[in-house]
């Protein structure tokens, strides 16, 4: 069943969200052992055909935050059954953009499913908001989602949970081709259908399918 979608959390707590989860690393996976040779921040995870998770089939993240302390990121997944309006109703915001009215919550990932995530498009960031990349924004406050409920100008996505890796967890899984590193830009996030978004990221590469499961790429 899918989880119920919640309230926008606090930004000044998304920078600990990666260390939450530090349980979950498969033992002997600890900070140090595999140090953190780039960050990954800003740039998305391709989940390789290997990578035996349900959670992640087929699936794209983008990573919010990569260091010593773990790891963090938006899995851009399918849309569930709670809409947007559905969270507005709390902070007595109504959602107005139009026919955007009955858009719906995606899942962000397995990670506290009733954490929302706001992603949003444009030049520069809202209030309350972060630049992620040129034209995609993240925040998380209930300020953030009234400001977007009247800009219907603005592109936006909303999420619900996060990917969270404990230190040392994601490079042990990049070094088991779990994951292929790639880019993004707008267009993937705000213009692709979340059932196309896997076979997007990997076109951007110039990348198939059949590539993947006849092991032709190997990830970093």
């Amino acid at each position: 069943a899918e989880p119920a979608a919640g309230a926008p959390s606090d930004p000044a707590d998304d920078d600990d969200a990666a260390a939450a989860d530090a349980d979950a690393a498969p033992e002997g996976e600890s900070a140090g052992r595999r140090p953190v040779q780039s960050s990954l921040t800003g740039n998305v995870l391709i989940a390789m055909p290997r990578l035996g998770d349900p959670n992640f089939s087929h699936s794209v993240t983008l990573m919010l935050s990569h260091g010593i302390e773990g790891a963090l990121g938006i899995v851009l997944g399918p849309t569930m059954k709670t809409s947007i309006a559905e969270v507005c109703q709390p902070f007595g915001i109504r959602w107005r953009r139009g026919p955007d009215a009955t858009q719906l919550v995606r899942s962000g990932g397995p990670c506290e499913p009733g954490r929302i995530w706001l992603l949003h498009g444009g030049a520069a960031p809202l209030p309350d908001a972060v630049t992620v990349l040129p034209g995609i924004h993240v925040g998380s406050s209930p300020l953030l989602l009234g400001l977007l409920a009247e800009r219907e100008d603005v592109p936006v996505m909303v999420f619900s949970g996060y990917a969270g890796w404990a230190p040392g967890q994601l490079e042990f899984e990049l070094q088991q081709s779990s994951w292929l590193p790639g880019d993004m830009d707008a267009g993937l996030l705000f213009n692709t259908a979340p059932s196309d978004v896997w076979e997007g990221a990997l076109r951007r590469m110039s990348l198939t399918p059949s590539m993947l499961v006849s092991g032709a790429v190997a990830s970093a």
